[in-house]
């Protein structure tokens, strides 16, 4: 890991590659970690994956820090690596900071990719789960280490490694991020995006992945479906993942060298 100073703490990235950067952010009580599964990517371009203030290494500020500020964290990210144009990958709770952040930077962003992702939560069931995440976070955050680390681990190593690293998230943030996730939505500012666009659901994520039509309204996205896929793709689902990734983005960068 490396570090870089920001508002008197110091925050975590990983970096490794060269080539295209790719920016990717983690879900609430995740850190870098989570894209174990994505490493390999690094054959082929710069992989730039932060924690996130209050997740993994990165230390804290805030403890009620926005989808806002984190996007204001990624930009100081890049202007700390010199980075003028990057694609942007996010996962899940994620996907809002991404989005966010295409938003209001979308000057530096050449693409984005968004996995099991949303603009806004529009389901009773993903609505639920977000409020048991407040919840679970603020006062049993050792559960929910372990419930996490167990549903995006392959075998012992890899679930042992996400359990002690979730464990390094602070609680109020953990608790506010989910808190965050809830309550945004960019629906209203959809039409703003003129980039690339890729979206990733599984099959089987029904609650989450019916938010598509969101972006279907607005925008012109490549969707798509994974057969039997769940939410946790980027874990269990690596593989077609990783080959959408690599596809999305060479195909991108040849439209935009025409």
């Amino acid at each position: 890991m490396k570090f870089m100073e920001y508002k008197d703490t110091q925050l975590a990235y990983y970096d490794k590659g060269e080539g295209t950067p790719i920016i990717m952010i983690h879900p609430p009580g995740f850190g870098y970690k989570v894209f174990y599964r994505q490493f390999p990517l690094s054959q082929y371009f710069r992989l730039i994956i932060p924690d996130l203030s209050g997740h993994g290494s990165s230390g804290v500020y805030s403890t009620t820090s926005t989808i806002h500020d984190y996007t204001d964290e990624i930009k100081a990210l890049l202007d700390h690596l010199g980075l003028k144009s990057v694609y942007i990958f996010g996962y899940s709770s994620g996907g809002s900071v991404a989005q966010a952040f295409a938003i209001k930077y979308q000057h530096l962003v050449k693409g984005m990719i968004l996995s099991g992702a949303y603009p806004k939560v529009s389901s009773f069931i993903f609505n639920l789960e977000h409020r048991i995440g407040i919840l679970l976070a603020k006062r049993h955050p050792k559960f929910l280490s372990t419930l996490l680390s167990k549903t995006h681990g392959i075998d012992y190593h890899s679930t042992t490694e996400l359990y002690w690293y979730a464990r390094r998230t602070h609680p109020s943030v953990w608790a506010h991020f989910y808190r965050e996730a809830l309550i945004y939505n960019c629906v209203p500012q959809l039409n703003q995006l003129n980039i690339p666009l890729l979206l990733l659901y599984g099959t089987l994520a029904d609650p989450i992945n019916k938010h598509n039509r969101f972006y279907q309204k607005y925008l012109n996205p490549e969707i798509k479906f994974i057969n039997r896929g769940t939410h946790q793709l980027p874990i269990y689902f690596a593989e077609e993942l990783n080959l959408q990734i690599l596809n999305f983005i060479k195909k991108s960068d040849q439209i935009s060298t025409q």
